[in-house]
């Protein structure tokens, strides 16, 4: 931790056990600590679409901003989660695939968000992230170790690329 007010926020911690949202809103945000946010989420079982897509944009997005490996990293940080929530609503999910919570809570992040914000950051086309170009090796690596249905996919490159 590199600022005098992230070694406070750490010191804070030093103390009795926080409510969920307490460690939300006054570590996890602030320190832009994005899976960690994912698992207080998970763990109290709040369930907001727009707040997790903003998390899912935000763990994208600090893949991209390292040096070094991105294809790796990025592969490495969505097995990861996949192996956490893959079967919860906390991760993306196929348009086809169906997990167990109540009609009410049907509401999923769509895979496609996810795979077409790795087409567009990877693309090296958003300016950006000029370095974090990924190779089409990593689509077909990263639709092995998430289980995806090759056809959604290909039909997901059809429509973004016509």
């Amino acid at each position: 931790l590199q600022t005098p007010k992230q070694q406070n926020l750490v010191k804070l911690l030093d103390g009795p056990i926080l409510p969920l949202h307490d460690l939300l809103q006054k570590f996890a945000s602030p320190l832009g600590l994005y899976k960690v946010q994912l698992a207080i989420f998970h763990c109290a079982n709040l369930y907001s679409e727009e707040p997790i897509m903003a998390v899912w944009e935000n763990i994208l997005q600090s893949d991209f901003k390292y040096e070094g490996e991105v294809p790796e990293r990025l592969l490495c940080t969505l097995q990861d989660l996949h192996g956490i929530y893959g079967q919860t609503k906390y991760f993306p999910r196929s348009k086809f695939e169906k997990i167990d919570v109540p009609e009410e809570r049907k509401i999923l992040i769509p895979l496609d968000y996810i795979l077409r914000r790795l087409l567009e950051l990877g693309s090296g086309m958003t300016g950006r992230f000029k370095r974090g170009v990924l190779p089409a090796s990593f689509y077909v690596s990263l639709i092995s170790k998430l289980d995806l249905n090759y056809i959604d996919f290909i039909e997901l490159l059809s429509s973004e690329y016509r």
